[in-house]
């Protein structure tokens, strides 16, 4: 809402008089569509989404899959259904046929329709929020990669505000688990919770650490989810749009759109044989010597919710926010106390954070004073390890983990991969000039040797939320 700009005599309004027509935004009417039955309708009614979303079932969900199947048996016979007594509803009179005046009754199976109903009950309940969540973890994490690396739009910068920068430390030994360190934010919103157990050397759960991201704006934005575009218009139409749309649909249209690979074959092959004014000997001729079959598509592989990795295909378990995470002591010591399972190496553990940092001692000096004073920090570091003795770039996003004494308890740090490091990796070399005395060696044109790792490196410090 706005403040009132002049000061009217006689009025006790603070605020502009809202306008007509015009609808406030509620975050808790948009998560209520988020997770509602018409959310998955919409889904349902749209084969672009209803493909996604039947996509991201059978990679992550496949528990899921013999609901699915069923559901859509059981609206097929329910549509077949509606279908015949369409038919009946259309039949016309026969003058001189006593019998043709009188309407049939109808045909209906409300067993079948309370279990559709039930079944599609436990897809709303279970499948959709785990779809919805796969969606915005794709999103949140390219978000966040590239907010940390500094490639991301600048019209999107404010969206993401605060992502990275919230997160909960408990502790299962104490009752109730209690929260013993946190992130400094206590502004409500709607959130993505990741909890993970972090384990000590000999594999013992210590502790738990949770990271809140909110993805109010997602949903706000209805972000990568059409469906949801489509369920907030129509909603913000109203019950007129809706009846004039109940009354264009046409039944067969409708059964039509259910009919599976092998009983659109049939329908192609033995389909209107009734009024054909010749009956062809051979059931299975066709006008065509050539077999029929689908026509493919060829097309670019794309990184999609419906694309996952191998690993996330085999596990059927939604991929995480957070891949690279360390937890470490706060000044003077630095310490790595826990790591996340993908920088669980040999050693890691009980070891200094800084002798991972490579490169130039400068960065490695202002990102030790930086988490000395307790001040957020993001840097580009050359990131030291046993498998890569040269080390690798990578961005680290480091976060305060605050004790009720107002003292930091823990660093949360995330790390992101360099994509230009990992391009390079990959570009073919160039071809060697070959002189009278072999290949160049050393320098060439005289240019001065330079320090890679040097020339990569940068730190940002953030302080109050401003890099």
């Amino acid at each position: 809402m706005e403040p009132l700009a002049d000061d009217i005599q006689g009025s006790f309004d603070l605020t502009a008089p809202a306008e007509e027509g015009h609808q406030l935004f509620s975050l808790e009417d948009r998560s209520e569509l988020l997770f509602s039955r018409a959310h998955l309708e919409v889904i349902f009614s749209n084969p672009s989404s209803l493909l996604r979303f039947t996509a991201f079932l059978s990679t992550h969900r496949p528990q899921a899959v013999p609901m699915l199947i069923y559901y859509l048996d059981a609206l097929k016979a329910l549509k077949a259904i509606k279908y015949s007594n369409a038919i009946a509803e259309a039949l016309s009179p026969i003058p001189g046929f006593s019998f043709t005046t009188q309407s049939s009754s109808l045909t209906a199976n409300h067993d079948l329709e309370r279990k559709a109903d039930e079944a599609f009950t436990i897809l709303t309940q279970q499948a959709l929020p785990a779809f919805v969540t796969q969606v915005y973890i794709r999103v949140v994490s390219l978000s966040i990669a590239r907010r940390i690396t500094g490639t991301l739009a600048p019209h999107l910068r404010d969206a993401s505000e605060g992502l990275a920068e919230v997160f909960c430390l408990t502790d299962p030994s104490r009752p109730d688990n209690p929260i013993v360190f946190a992130s400094e934010d206590g502004s409500p919103f709607m959130n993505m919770l990741m909890i993970a157990p972090l384990c000590d050397s000999r594999g013992k759960i210590r502790y738990f650490i949770g990271a809140q991201v909110d993805v109010s704006g997602l949903a706000k934005d209805c972000t990568d989810l059409e469906s949801l575009q489509q369920l907030v218009q129509q909603d913000q139409s109203g019950n007129e749009a809706r009846d004039l749309e109940d009354k264009d649909r046409d039944d067969f249209l409708e059964l039509s759109a259910m009919l599976n690979i092998a009983e659109l074959e049939t329908v192609r092959k033995h389909g209107g044989r009734m009024h054909r004014e010749y009956r062809e000997d051979d059931p299975d001729h066709t006008h065509s010597k050539a077999p029929h079959m689908p026509r493919l598509l060829l097309q670019e592989p794309i990184s999609d919710a419906t694309a996952p990795d191998e690993g996330q295909q085999q596990s059927g378990k939604l991929s995480g926010i957070y891949q690279n995470y360390l937890l470490i002591r706060p000044a003077p010591s630095f310490r790595i106390l826990f790591a996340s399972p993908t920088l669980r190496i040999p050693g890691i553990l009980q070891s200094p954070f800084l002798d991972r940092i490579g490169g130039s001692s400068r960065v490695r000096d202002e990102l030790s004073t930086a988490l000395a004073e307790g001040r957020g920090v993001t840097a580009k570091i050359r990131w030291l390890s046993r498998a890569d003795e040269g080390g690798r770039n990578r961005w680290i996003h480091c976060t305060p983990l605050i004790g009720s004494n107002g003292q930091i308890g823990v660093w949360m740090i995330v790390l992101i991969d360099d994509d230009q490091e990992i391009q390079r990796r990959w570009r073919q070399a160039p071809p060697v000039a070959l002189g009278p005395s072999g290949p160049h060696r050393g320098r060439l044109n005289g240019s001065s040797q330079l320090d890679g790792s040097r020339s990569t490196e940068s730190i940002r410090v953030e302080q109050n939320g401003i890099e």
